[in-house]
């Protein structure tokens, strides 16, 4: 697949073609101590938008031009139950991932940041630290991490400034 192949609008595909280029440039830069082996840290992105506006191709085609692999990872498998083990499986994939140099692609991330509906109270507290525990791991992170969500979660201000851009996909 090629630039060509992404469906998007014009600004939105100058966007992400400027972030590539962004990523590209930090990858080039890697010698100097500035970025050594944290070139990728800092680098969490919010894609946003409908089904099947490409958002994964879009992830796919920043990857390529860095040389670097896509591990597409959907949250409704890694959201469980009981408290703790959504974060035992978010864990276990930030390690893997680490091994690997993979750029993160968080499918589905809605099911992390979507309304909680039938819910207690306590649980919904749980719910919440959730997705900031997913927020720090992907900060502490040494690669790309893309989250992806049907529609542009309602986060508070606090919660936004932790992505370095966030896209919307019409």
């Amino acid at each position: 697949m090629s630039w060509d192949d992404l469906t998007l609008p014009l600004a939105e595909l100058t966007r992400l073609k400027q972030l590539s280029a962004r990523l590209g440039g930090r990858n080039r830069r890697v010698t100097t101590s500035r970025y050594g082996p944290n070139r990728w840290k800092d680098c969490q992105y919010l894609f946003h938008g409908p089904s099947g506006t490409d958002k994964l191709l879009a992830a796919q085609l920043v990857a390529g031009d860095l040389g670097l692999t896509v591990s597409q990872i959907s949250c409704t498998t890694l959201v469980e139950r009981y408290i703790g083990e959504t974060e035992k499986n978010l864990d276990q994939v930030f390690e893997r991932a680490g091994q690997h140099g993979w750029v993160l692609f968080f499918d589905e991330a809605d099911a992390l940041f979507g309304k909680r509906t039938g819910v207690s109270a306590s649980r919904s507290r749980y719910a919440n630290q959730e997705v900031s525990y997913l927020l720090g791991r992907a900060e502490q992170y040494r690669g790309i991490v893309i989250l992806s969500t049907q529609c542009r979660p309602r986060f508070r201000a606090r919660l936004t400034g932790r992505f370095k851009e966030i896209l919307e996909f019409s």
